[in-house]
């Protein structure tokens, strides 16, 4: 299901040139630089009030350039308009708006509740669904009677959910069909009506209750170029382990190829895998690979008592939507042990390269918002290390440690960190720092 590219891809394409067509303390110095040699010969012909202008020794802010070469030129122009292709967050939430919905003429539609599961495939036989949530729910409905039973497949599933589905309060008949791989589930709905819509739930039994469980948070896995295998090998050992958070950058250009590669080799793990969206994954124009194939960027779910928030700051800022997405789950989780993900932190505590948002402003904005809410934690990613620590108050961890070669000099090597949560009984989250040999 391709679609036509969005208004704003001119939009995102043209807009650098025109900013540096109009920032003329930037543009004019350059082109001068590039064209006085050529406009040097109009001072005889007694144009000499727009040569003398030229002419003059050009500056970017207070300092003299030198000529610059119009072939040099070019490139800067090209890079510029370039940068307006690559990482837009609008695009994104365009995106992440339409993930989880689907329709096909003469069947019908489906709609996943939040857009907590991508549609994969979609048709009058069944539907594909990828979760990025332990517990989904959404609706069915059919143009007309299907020819026979209809198949749900649920990938990166909790290996116990169940899914339940109902007609205006009947019970519609499911049959569990055989699992394909560690957290692949189907199922299939006998009797669905084409007059009204079915609604499904899919969730683990003990979903909804708070009780001490164990995730694993992995960040900056970069597919080829970290120990991966070894990664999945050391969280299958551990049974304590009920899914996987990441922050992002699973790929190092988020291709298509890229992707599957990385999805292909995730397939032996034993519990499903929930990620934000990293610059490495959606900073070349790739949004839309990332939505087909793993979902929303930004999102948020509950699990037994405790709510884990997925937000997109794959370009070092907060798309103003995204940001009232997450003024909305903060809210949902406020009285929760909260847990919130995110690619690129806010500051950079390591200081080393500067990693951090673009604007100190929307750091702190988005800082303030989470000290209010009482987020418990913050996890960050792309930077290529550990480093505890924390802002607003709330306790912090970078654990960019998926990828072999991480900051020189850290001493840490590849990485991951175990939570040990206990909603129950309202204490912080116990945070272990395992080392992958």
């Amino acid at each position: 299901m391709r679609r036509a590219p969005s208004p704003s891809f001119w939009h995102r394409l043209f807009l650098p040139l025109w900013t540096a067509v109009t920032w003329h303390r930037l543009f004019l110095p350059l082109w001068t630089a590039v064209t006085r040699d050529r406009i040097r010969p109009r001072v005889a012909t007694g144009d000499g009030r727009l040569a003398g202008k030229i002419l003059r020794r050009p500056t970017v802010f207070g300092r003299r350039v030198a000529a610059l070469h119009p072939a040099r030129f070019v490139v800067l122009l090209l890079f510029l308009v370039l940068s307006g292709c690559l990482n837009d967050p609008a695009d994104r939430v365009e995106h992440d708006r339409r993930v989880g919905h689907a329709a096909l003429d003469g069947v019908g539609r489906v709609d996943v509740d939040d857009g907590l599961a991508t549609v994969r495939a979609f048709d009058a036989e069944g539907v594909t669904l990828w979760a990025q949530a332990p517990g989904i729910a959404g609706a069915l409905a059919f143009e007309a009677p299907l020819p026979g039973a209809f198949r749900v497949t649920l990938r990166n599933a909790l290996p116990d959910a169940v899914l339940t589905a109902t007609a205006d309060g009947t019970t519609i008949p499911v049959t569990a069909l055989p699992d394909a791989g560690p957290t692949g589930r189907a199922w299939e709905l006998s009797d669905l009506p084409a007059d009204r819509p079915v609604r499904f739930t899919v969730a683990a039994p003990d979903a909804v209750t708070p009780a001490p469980f164990r995730v694993v948070y992995v960040s900056d896995l970069h597919h080829g170029r970290g120990p991966l295998a070894s990664i999945i090998d050391l969280i299958n050992a551990d049974p304590a382990v009920r899914f996987v958070i990441c922050g992002g950058d699973l790929t190092h250009r988020g291709t298509r190829s890229e992707l599957e590669a990385f999805l292909a080799d995730l397939a032996t793990l034993r519990v499903p895998f929930f990620t934000a969206a990293g610059n490495h994954d959606v900073g070349w124009d790739t949004a839309d690979v990332w939505a087909a194939l793993i979902g929303r960027a930004t999102f948020s779910f509950p699990f037994r008592g405790a709510r884990f928030t997925f937000l997109d700051t794959a370009d070092a800022t907060v798309h103003p939507t995204a940001f009232s997405w997450l003024r909305g789950f903060l809210d949902a989780g406020r009285d929760a042990l909260h847990v919130l993900v995110a690619h690129v932190p806010p500051l950079d505590p390591v200081g080393e390269r500067n990693a951090g948002f673009s604007s100190r402003a929307q750091a702190h904005r988005l800082l303030a918002a989470l000290a209010a809410a009482r987020v418990d934690l913050t996890l960050y990613g792309h930077i290529h290390t550990y480093h505890a620590f924390t802002n607003a108050g709330i306790p912090a961890y970078l654990a960019g440690g998926g990828i072999t070669e991480g900051e020189r000099g850290d001493g840490v090597g590849p990485h991951f960190l175990t939570l040990d949560l206990d909603p129950a009984a309202a204490t912080p989250p116990k945070v272990t720092l395992v080392r992958v040999p």
